[in-house]
């Protein structure tokens, strides 16, 4: 699989940073796997973004019927999920590959946010 930086036409939630993966089989087809979101004020920058891994069936149900009811046109199949282009990939296999990216840039210490944020996220 391929993957680039823009805004796929008709895709969902468009924007420039989109990151979408190039099917193998067939280079017209491109799925966003990554939507991010940033916001600057005075002081602060936040930049975040969501990867959709596995199970792109329910994303697009959703979005196709959100889409309908807003009266936005936008391509379904432009709507996937990373292992649609690579079949087997798992989030921990997402998730690996995201932290040795990083860990390439930067110092990495693991953090539980749950426990921050006042949620319990330990296994019961």
């Amino acid at each position: 699989m391929q993957a680039a930086v823009g805004e796929i036409p008709g895709e969902y939630c468009p924007g420039e940073f989109s990151v979408y993966g190039t099917d193998p089989a067939d280079a017209a087809r491109r799925i966003k796997l990554i939507g991010t979101a940033q916001r600057v004020v005075s002081g602060g920058w936040l930049f975040s973004s969501v990867i959709v891994v596995e199970n792109s069936a329910p994303i697009r149900s959703v979005l196709t019927d959100s889409y309908a009811a807003l009266g936005l046109d936008w391509d379904p199949a432009t709507a996937g999920a990373a292992n649609d282009l690579v079949p087997g990939l798992t989030v921990q296999d997402v998730q690996d590959a995201v932290i040795a990216a990083y860990a390439g840039h930067a110092s990495l210490r693991h953090a539980d946010f749950g426990s921050y944020a006042g949620v319990d996220t330990r296994e019961p």
